[in-house]
């Protein structure tokens, strides 16, 4: 269990800062891996508790790691959230851009030519 948890947390740090830098497709993989690793943690904790049936879940000997873990957790989705916005505000700003641009080339558009004159 100790070894799957460390996985665990090796994969949270290296997502985190792929995160923080914008490798969404490393953040894909590296969550397909931890989605892989639950199976595993899950399938462990069953074998413990029945090798420990008079044991309360919470008292495990791994509850200080998965803490840590869940505040790592936390951390990532924080984090995840600031891009997200940032990426939000990035993008109304290029569509503000965009229609400006749109804007002054119709401005600037030569006007079609109707053949009518203005002579004095």
């Amino acid at each position: 269990m100790a070894g799957l948890l460390e996985q665990w947390r090796r994969l949270t740090e290296a997502e985190g800062e792929a995160i923080r830098i914008g490798a969404w497709p490393s953040v894909k993989e590296l969550q397909g891996a931890k989605a892989g690793l639950q199976r595993d943690i899950n399938a462990a904790m069953e074998k413990w508790k029945r090798e420990n049936p008079g044991a309360a879940p919470w008292k495990h000997p791994f509850r200080r790691e998965v803490d840590r873990l869940i505040s790592l957790e936390v951390r990532n989705s924080e984090l995840l959230a600031q891009q997200q916005q940032r990426l939000h505000l990035e993008k109304a700003s290029s569509d503000r851009a965009i229609l400006t641009l749109r804007r002054v080339q119709g401005s600037y558009a030569q006007k079609p030519d109707t053949g009518w004159n203005s002579y004095s």
